[in-house]
């Protein structure tokens, strides 16, 4: 496969960045790792494109439970295969932090000469502490190749992206935590046409026209009421339903209780990943601004 990644790493007489390059075979097997847990990725971005090919989900506004309230739902058919998604996005998570562990014993194999006797993971800590008890056990590694490690600890470099792998991958360790979906991204409400008695200038009717957004706006029921517009009378619609066309909805997945958008989400891990075996590896000499390209031949 081509060992060539986008995400320039500057080339000099001494190969790539001048300092400390480890072997190829410390890091070439784990970057082919995380380049496959990008393919899954992009596998189930195509996957889910291809879902809302079949153009499955109609948004209409309508009369609410109460006269002076408008609904705005969505009716989904298919539904997306959520548990599906779920077992692929565990794929790329698990095929990411896998890569960052064999890379680290790949390391202690360069680094100390012989095999730890233990289970040993590639350090994702959470402060000082903890890092400073993961360096007293690895005080045979050389100097400058601690420090490289120690500039992707979340709390260094303040990107989080390294901790929420981490996190995920915990979690499902134990549980289902990993949760897929599509949710609300945007919505066109002002192609609404409605009546509103008693009569009120423009100004006053969006005033005192309250909008609600409900507490959740995935497309995991055939039946989602996304929004309610309230306004302080008697409301008509002039079409009932009236079906909106200027709205999209984005894929996501829940860590740490938040919706990551999937996309940016995968990409920004599967490139701190990437990042951090260049840098470690001694490919990649800036820790600080993320290189737009890795070459790892």
């Amino acid at each position: 496969m081509a060992n060539s990644y986008d995400s320039p790493v500057d080339d000099d007489a001494e190969g790539h960045t001048g300092e400390m390059q480890l072997p190829r075979d410390v890091y070439i097997h784990a970057a082919e790792r995380v380049a496959y847990a990008m393919s899954l990725a992009q596998d189930l971005s195509l996957r889910t494109s291809l879902w809302w090919a079949q153009d499955p989900v109609t948004v209409l506004a309508r009369s609410g439970s109460r006269s002076s309230d408008i609904d705005v739902v969505a009716l989904t058919d298919p539904l997306p295969p959520l548990n599906d998604w779920w077992r692929r996005a565990v794929d790329v998570f698990s095929n990411v932090r896998s890569a960052l562990d064999q890379f680290h014993h790949e390391v202690w194999l360069n680094q100390v000469g012989s095999e730890p006797g233990r289970s040993i993971y590639f350090p994702i800590t959470a402060s000082e502490s903890s890092w400073d008890k993961w360096a007293r056990v690895h005080r045979r590694f050389s100097p400058e190749i601690i420090e490289r490690y120690r500039a992707f600890q979340p709390w260094v470099s303040g990107r989080p992206y390294l901790q929420t792998l981490s996190d995920i991958k915990r979690a499902e360790n134990h549980r289902r935590s990993l949760v897929p979906g599509l949710d609300l991204a945007t919505l066109n409400t002002g192609m609404i046409e409605s009546t509103v008695a008693p009569m009120l200038t423009d100004a006053e009717l969006k005033e005192l026209t309250e909008i609600t957004v409900a507490e959740s706006t995935a497309l995991d029921v055939p039946e989602r009421v996304l929004l309610t517009i309230s306004t302080p009378g008697h409301v008509e619609l002039t079409t009932d339903p009236t079906i909106l066309r200027d709205y999209a909805f984005a894929p996501y997945f829940v860590a740490g209780g938040e919706h990551v958008p999937w996309t940016p989400g995968i990409s920004l891990i599967t490139r701190e990943a990437t990042w951090v075996i260049a840098h470690v590896a001694g490919l990649e000499g800036d820790a600080v601004n993320p290189p737009t390209h890795f070459d790892f031949d």
